[in-house]
């Protein structure tokens, strides 16, 4: 028996006439390198939902992520016996901003704040936006959709 077979047809898009092949998934006209997670910050990723909850706990109101966060998330990491050195902390202090922020809006503001969190700093819609920002009508759009073919 078959489970899956690559479909033989192509189908052409109405508008730009792009070829579409069944069973090859959607390859995006422009890729965007996205950041690999440190192995330090792997390491104390476990703890970011715990501080979350325990900074909830205390804090009625988050105002975003600020270096009064970071420090009570440091003080969190040492009464919870986690060692690590400045060095490493400071290193990959950005995707530690990035994560914890997320990770604490989600328990301020569901899921939904959690992605607004995470889309703010996101290259991919970065991107796409410098791209938009360039076209001024939906002719350009495909123009430019076109020559990425």
């Amino acid at each position: 028996m078959i489970l899956w077979k690559k479909d033989a047809i192509t189908y052409y898009t109405k508008v730009l006439k792009k070829p579409l092949k069944g069973g090859g998934g959607i390859s995006p006209h422009i890729t965007v390198k996205q950041e690999l997670i440190s192995n330090f910050t792997q390491e104390i990723y476990p703890h970011f939902f715990s501080f979350a909850v325990e900074y909830k706990s205390k804090n009625k109101v988050y105002q975003g992520m600020n270096s009064t966060v970071i420090s009570e998330f440091k003080e969190y990491l040492k009464r919870n016996n986690v060692k690590y050195s400045d060095e490493d902390f400071e290193k990959n202090l950005g995707q530690i901003r990035r994560l914890l922020d997320a990770e604490i809006s989600e328990k301020y503001q569901g899921t939904k704040g959690r992605y607004a969190s995470l889309l703010k700093d996101d290259l991919a819609v970065k991107r796409a936006q410098e791209i938009l920002k360039g076209l001024k009508s939906l002719k350009d759009l495909r123009d430019f959709i076109s020559s990425k073919l």
